[in-house]
């Protein structure tokens, strides 16, 4: 049986009409029994939601100030380790073998452990000491734990924490990231020279000692590794001790080595020491490119 084409018409209705009920009924189906209480409901929800986000924010923010709370109390109780035992260990002499590899000598401020290891306290701006670093015989190094390193430093030719009096009696600042590299500089242009202990910390002890001593010229002497870039993990020293050099408004000024010397043993040609001790331009080329620096620093602060 065949059914005519207006057999299977359906009534005509009204669905834009109809679609009201469906979606009350679609609204009921999830709980709302009166779709005038919907906004409220959102309003609702979202206070709720607000009042989590922001119980979740302050118990974060808690965590934090909880960690470094920890942290400050680990950094104190560092410092008055160090403060209670520095004074018992004696001055680092020049028989210590780092040193006689290296061709520099034991200075003031210098100390050594019962093992024979040097020890090299690190200040604050303000002469407390916050952090030691260790060096042993075969030049490998490492810090006390626990320690508050950034922004910290050590004075050759000065007593633990007395660093800073002996800068202000300088002409101009001087900072190498090394302390092989800053004994080298101080033993051949008699001058005091800052440690950084590592490239990372150029820049926070620059700006800290330039807040110290806005009008003083500052020199940072720093390692060219770049000739290291394309083989190794290293290369960043050269860029932080620039970095720290525009941090402060200071120069940055690197040893100059032959390209013989960088390709053949790219590793033993970084720093002023290796200038001074391996290089065949020897100590006369770190006297010379130290006193171009002072200069060059002295000009950076203008005149009255």
């Amino acid at each position: 049986m065949t059914l005519a084409k207006s057999e299977l018409s359906f009534p005509e209705k009204n669905w834009a009409e109809a679609q009201w009920p469906l979606k009350r009924q679609r609204w009921c189906a999830w709980g709302t029994t009166n779709l005038e209480q919907f906004p409220s409901r959102q309003a609702h929800e979202r206070t709720e939601k607000e009042a989590r986000k922001a119980t979740s924010e302050a118990q974060t923010g808690q965590k934090q100030t909880d960690r470094k709370r920890e942290l400050h109390a680990k950094h104190e109780s560092t410092a008055i380790m160090l403060a209670a035992k520095l004074p018992t260990f004696p001055r680092a002499t020049d028989a210590n073998a780092y040193l006689r590899r290296k061709g520099i000598s034991a200075h003031e401020g210098l100390k050594k452990n019962c093992y024979g290891n040097l020890v090299i306290p690190a200040q604050d701006i303000h002469g407390k000491v916050w952090a030691a670093q260790k060096i042993y015989t075969d030049g490998s190094q490492c810090y006390q734990a626990d320690n508050l390193k950034p922004g910290c430093f050590h004075v050759l030719d000065a007593a633990p924490g007395q660093g800073v009096a002996v800068l202000a009696q300088a002409s101009v600042i001087i900072l190498a990231e090394s302390y092989a590299t800053a004994a080298t500089i101080a033993e051949t242009v008699s001058h005091p020279t800052v440690v950084a202990f590592d490239s990372d910390n150029l820049t926070p002890v620059a700006q800290a000692l330039r807040g110290r001593f806005p009008d003083k010229p500052l020199l940072i002497c720093g390692n060219d590794d770049r000739h290291l870039e394309r083989n190794t993990k290293l290369g960043g020293s050269y860029r932080n001790a620039i970095k720290a050099a525009q941090a402060v408004a200071g120069v940055a000024i690197f040893p100059s080595f032959s390209s013989d010397e960088t390709s053949g043993r790219p590793k033993e040609f970084i720093s002023f020491n290796d200038l001074a001790q391996k290089s065949t331009h020897g100590r006369t080329a770190v006297e010379a490119a130290i006193r171009s620096g002072i200069g060059q620093a002295q000009d950076t602060i203008p005149r009255e």
